[in-house]
Formats: C-alpha cells, sequence, structure tokens
C-alpha cells in the first residue's frame, strides 16, 4: 500500500487531542511553526574579537551572543496547535516513511530481529563477532580447489565463461602421435560448469573407448554409471589433454614428448646451450609441440532439444559442430 495514505495531515487531525499531543512529543523541534533557528554560544561567530577590547575598535567586531529565550536549551512549543502541516510532504519525512515501511516488511521490528541485533552489538563489543574479511568472501564465491592446482591458463574456463562452451555440449578431442603412430580421439559431454570459476566438470569413456552411451546423449541425462568416468575442475585445454591420454593409456609420458626432444636435437645445438643463450625460445618449441591437436565443440539446435527419441539414435545425440579449436605446432 502507498504508505502516505496513512501518515498525511488529513488523517492527523482527525485524531483524538491526546494521541495528537502524543505525536507532536516525537517530532523534531524544526516541525513546529515556532521553531526559530539559534546558534550555539560556543560558535566562533559570537565571540568577541580579541581586538574589540582595544580603543581604536569598531562595531563589527563585537556580535551579540544570543539571549536566553532563543538559546538551544529551550525548547519550542509542541502541540497541535503549532504544528506546521507542510512537515507531511517534506523529503526528509517521506525518506522515513518508506524506510520506515519497508523494516516493517522486512519483520526488521519483531522480536528475533530484535534477538539478532542485541547479539551482533554484543559480538562488536567483546571482539566475538565481526564482518567477514573479503578474502573469506572471495573463497567462498570461487571454486578454490581448481583455481589452486591450475598452472596451465584457463582457456577453456574463458570460452564457458563467453558461452562458447556450455553445459550440455559434446567436446571432441584429438590428436596424432607420430612417434608411436596413435591416435587418440574421445567425445567428451560437458555435464556442469561451475557459475563461479567457469571450470568444467565432463563425462568421458573409459580406457581406449570413444564414445559414450547413447542414454548420456540425451538432454536431461541420468546420472552416469561405471565404467564412464567424471573429472571436475578442468579450466585449460592442457588439463583436459592430462586426464584424456591417462584414461587412454596408450601414450606413454615418455612418448607424450619425443616430438620436444626430436626438435631440440634439430637444432644440432647442446642442451645446455640452448638453456643458456635461448631458453624462451626452447620453451616455445616445447609447448607448441606438446599442445598440437584439436578440440571441437557440438551444439543442439533449438528445435533439435525436444527430439529425444532423435537423440537416442543419432550421432553425438544429434548435436551439429559449433567449431573447432586448433592447437598447431610452430613449423
Amino acid at each position: 500500500m502507498n504508505i502516505f495514505g496513512v501518515l498525511n495531515y488529513e488523517n492527523f487531525i482527525n485524531l483524538s487531542a491526546e494521541s495528537q499531543q502524543k505525536l507532536c512529543n516525537l517530532l523534531p523541534p524544526t516541525a513546529f511553526c515556532t521553531y526559530q533557528r539559534t546558534v550555539d554560544p560556543t560558535h566562533p561567530c559570537l565571540r568577541r574579537n580579541s581586538r574589540s577590547s582595544g580603543a581604536g575598535s569598531m562595531d563589527v567586531d563585537t556580535i551579540p551572543g544570543p539571549s536566553s529565550e532563543s538559546s538551544l536549551n529551550d525548547l519550542p512549543e509542541r502541540s497541535p496547535a503549532t504544528l506546521d502541516p507542510s512537515i507531511f510532504t517534506s523529503s526528509f519525512f517521506q525518506s522515513a516513511a518508506l524506510t520506515f515501511q519497508d523494516q516493517l516488511f522486512s519483520s526488521w521490528f519483531s522480536q528475533k530481529a530484535k534477538e539478532t541485533q542485541e547479539k551482533y552489538e554484543r559480538g562488536v563489543r567483546d571482539g566475538t563477532m565481526h564482518a567477514e574479511w573479503k578474502d573469506e568472501v572471495w573463497e567462498r564465491e570461487n571454486d578454490v580447489s581448481s583455481l589452486t592446482r591450475n598452472t596451465h591458463g584457463t582457456d577453456l574456463a574463458g570460452l564457458a565463461k563467453r558461452s562458447l562452451i556450455k553445459e550440455g555440449d559434446m567436446m571432441v578431442y584429438k590428436r596424432t602421435f607420430s612417434s608411436c603412430n596413435v591416435t587418440v580421439e574421445k567425445d567428451l559431454l560437458v555435464h556442469f560448469v561451475n557459475p563461479q570459476s567457469h571450470s568444467l566438470t565432463l563425462l568421458l569413456p573409459p580406457n581406449v573407448d570413444r564414445n559414450l552411451p547413447p542414454q548420456l546423449l540425451v538432454i536431461c541425462p541420468p546420472e552416469p554409471k561405471p565404467p564412464t568416468l567424471n573429472t571436475d575442475g578442468i579450466l585449460s585445454s592442457v588439463e583436459l589433454e592430462h586426464e584424456i591420454l591417462e584414461t587412454d593409456g596408450r601414450v606413454s609420458r615418455a612418448e607424450r614428448y619425443t616430438e620436444i626432444n626430436d626438435m631440440i636435437k634439430s637444432r644440432r645445438t647442446p642442451l645446455t646451450s640452448m638453456l643458456t643463450h635461448d631458453p624462451f625460445d626452447t620453451a616455445a618449441l616445447a609447448t607448441s609441440a606438446k599442445a598440437a591437436k584439436s578440440l571441437s565443440v557440438w551444439r543442439w539446435r533449438e528445435e533439435m532439444k525436444a527430439e529425444i527419441e532423435l537423440q537416442m539414435i543419432q550421432e553425438r545425440g544429434g548435436r551439429e559442430l559449433l567449431g573447432t579449436i586448433y592447437h598447431l605446432r610452430n613449423s
């Protein structure tokens, strides 16, 4: 309701004289016509100038102080007869009325709220309660576990933040290892995207399997069951590749980086010399060789989301290719 339909001058004058007087006692002195502005006796403008006692003092050097009748200690008469009706349309009164209505609606005046307020005030006084540290708030609002273990960037989290990767999407990983003539390819389902850190929780097939079970490829799939695997907290493509290759098991860690050793040897320069004179170029070669892979994202069209029967029989649940990211070696 409109609070000013209750708190107005028309309703005030319809109250009994006793009720009017009680309300007048709650109003400040400025709400009455008898109020006169006064200046505190300690104000500098009321002090005598130190030169006023001299022979050549002028009238402006001395400012008379307030009379006892206009002293701040003498409050004006507070009665319905001297009440200024414009107080009810004052911006200060209306702002206070709206605040009162908000607090009334939120049960701020209830017994429970008063007890909570008293408990907080006691805690502040005895030092047992304080506002949350901003570090604590940040840790609560962010996925700290995944952020602290990540040392490879957040390229996938950045794509999820821009909605280029969403829950329900499928990601297809593919990489060929020429050293052992093995191509690793896996379908991964984006099961969950953390709203704070944008880290990914993915479902992936076990061992060397490429495809997920058809029942997981439909919209609103059931909870995954073994042997389907679950990996969470993925922020970067490097973390994702590590999880996939560890699951696949055909390419050992030594074989994954054979290309790096071959390129370092092709420089015909001792490794110690390269690390001494050009460590950044060596790191760039190792990184680009390590990241030679492709990662594509597949997503449903809007009209396909309702066709559950088609999702069960079509490849990747009827999703269509949205885009592919290629990580290429430097030549």
